[in-house]
């Protein structure tokens, strides 16, 4: 099954925007910044990525937010913290928890709670207050990591999570009461330089309103991401920087706005965000897109980056899988703008796909639901975010007709995405 060639006329507003700053600001975008000529900036904010195929990249670190109209709720109500476990005998249960670090004690009175689950099958256990608040970060990341191999356990397998090791970089302040934030800030846990809560259900035990639910839900999907550009200065090859972010076939349009930025007398930096293709450009920083299903995946995301717009077959995971086996082929360096990017669970299965932009950073949409945005991060962040709770290795895929080459044929299946 091939993928539909892209007109190349459907992106030539790009040059427009480099010649009139007024369509730049009716389209949504801040526009281009001027700077010095200076390469690579001695800003300390700014993390060069140094030049590449892509020209010359840099970012600064950022993050972004749910708009609270985007959380959706249809009535408030708490439930109770459970954690269901299935497919172990007592013994064998007990020598899990113990092997996550939890006291004798406190396995004794763990199972002294455990009930039968409505399934027939697992079990539940109902921990206290006091030991959820007693676990340290190390013990609670191996509990959480175990349970969260259980479907039941949603918060466990799918936690908040948060690029970066301090809590402020996470947590607004003065959003909730102090309380509040505090017992938030006790009960997180990491991963890596990845910062996890998975206890919502028990901070809303014990402050049971909807305006902190709210609150929390939008503080807490709070997502570590960034903002490139590329600076082009009057040395720099137009040709070659077209060639580079005119994929797939967009390469006049992209020439005709670096040799426009060149012709002025300073250089300027271009947002990443304005040389993306069209399914991309029109999705990042955004949180929901009119042309897209009710749940967008990662792999629809994925598979639609190159697009000018969406396709609606990778909805379909088993024809994510069959259009990756036939029509992309694994490489493995010199990765370009669009690659397909597999975090793989083992040898077969991936559990999130993303795509590769330059010089480390990728184009993400972590889980489809509306609380997932489209947005920028460096791979290394995003290994460490799905490296949990077991490692994931790299794939990486080009399209056929990008390479030239025929692709051995891989089977591959993929993970169920996120929850909403």
């Amino acid at each position: 099954m091939t993928i539909e060639r892209i007109k190349k006329r459907h992106v030539g507003w790009i040059a427009g925007l480099a010649v009139c700053s007024l369509v730049i600001v009716s389209l949504g975008f801040d526009g281009f910044w001027a700077s010095s000529s200076q390469w690579p900036p001695r800003n300390p904010e700014l993390r060069v990525c140094g030049i590449g195929a892509w020209g010359r990249l840099w970012y600064e670190p950022s993050s972004i937010e749910i708009p609270p109209d985007r959380i959706q709720f249809q009535s408030f109500s708490v439930k109770k913290t459970q954690w269901y476990v299935a497919g172990l005998s007592s013994s064998s249960l007990m020598d899990s928890l113990h092997s996550c670090g939890l006291t004798a004690e406190q396995i004794r009175d763990l199972l002294s709670t455990m009930s039968p689950a409505p399934d027939k099958i697992g079990r539940l256990l109902n921990p206290s207050g006091e030991l959820i608040l007693s676990l340290s970060d190390p013990v609670r990341r191996k509990l959480y990591g175990m349970l969260g191999k259980y479907a039941p356990n949603d918060m466990c397998t799918w936690p908040f999570r948060f690029s970066g090791d301090a809590p402020e970089d996470w947590l607004k302040e003065g959003t909730v009461d102090s309380p509040v934030m505090d017992l938030v800030k006790s009960l997180i846990y990491h991963e890596g330089k990845c910062q996890m809560f998975s206890d919502l259900n028990f901070v809303l035990e014990r402050y049971p309103s909807a305006a902190v639910y709210s609150t929390l839900f939008s503080v807490l999907s709070r997502q570590s991401t960034l903002v490139a550009h590329v600076r082009v200065l009057p040395e720099d090859d137009a040709d070659a920087l077209a060639s580079y972010w005119g994929v797939p076939h967009r390469e006049t349009e992209v020439r005709t706005l670096m040799k426009t930025l060149q012709g002025t007398d300073i250089c300027r930096d271009v947002p990443v965000s304005m040389l993306l293709p069209g399914f991309a450009r029109d999705r990042i920083y955004r949180y929901w897109h009119e042309g897209d299903p009710e749940f967008a995946s990662c792999h629809y995301t994925a598979m639609n980056f190159l697009n000018e717009r969406a396709d609606g077959r990778f909805t379909n995971l088993t024809e994510v899988a069959q259009t990756l086996a036939t029509d992309y082929v694994e490489v493995r360096q010199d990765f370009k703008l669009g690659d397909v990017i597999l975090l793989m669970k083992n040898e077969a299965e991936a559990i999130h796909s993303c795509n590769y932009v330059a010089g480390g950073i990728v184009f993400t949409r972590n889980g489809g639901s509306f609380a997932q945005p489209w947005m920028l991060t460096t791979l290394d962040a995003l290994v460490d975010f799905y490296s949990y709770p077991e490692a994931v290795k790299v794939k990486v895929m080009r399209r056929r007709d990008l390479l030239g080459t025929t692709p051995d044929i891989a089977q591959l299946s993929f993970g169920n995405p996120a929850p909403e």
